[in-house]
This record gives structure tokens, C-alpha cells and sequence, in this order.
């Protein structure tokens, strides 16, 4: 008898690398993102709530 082991997706190598840094789609999503992060950072300050910018997983600012 056989027995076949199911494979826990935690325990593989990860075979994906992330590409590397293109300065003309960093440059454009922060042309996209900046203005929206800072109204939203506006509206928090209008009510009331703390002043800070939330990060994002990229480097915006």
C-alpha cells in the first residue's frame, strides 16, 4: 500500500522573484496615488481621526 502525501503550499521554495523597480511605472503610479492618499489624509484631518498616510507595499512618496 501506497500512501501519498499531500504537500503543505507553506513548506515549497518559492520560484517566483519579483521584478525589478521600472522608474517610468514607479513615476506614473505615484503621479496616481499621491494626490489620492493626500485628500484621503484631508478627510481624516476634517474628521477629526489621526494625521497620518496609511503605506502602501510600494514606495510612493
Amino acid at each position: 500500500m501506497s500512501h501519498r502525501y499531500e504537500r503543505n503550499p507553506d513548506h515549497i521554495r518559492r520560484r517566483h522573484v519579483p521584478a525589478p523597480a521600472n522608474a517610468a511605472i514607479t513615476q506614473h503610479l505615484t503621479e496616481l496615488l499621491s494626490p489620492i492618499v493626500y485628500s484621503q489624509q484631508a478627510y481624516y484631518r476634517t474628521l477629526g481621526m489621526r494625521d497620518r498616510i496609511l503605506t502602501l507595499p510600494l514606495d510612493l512618496l
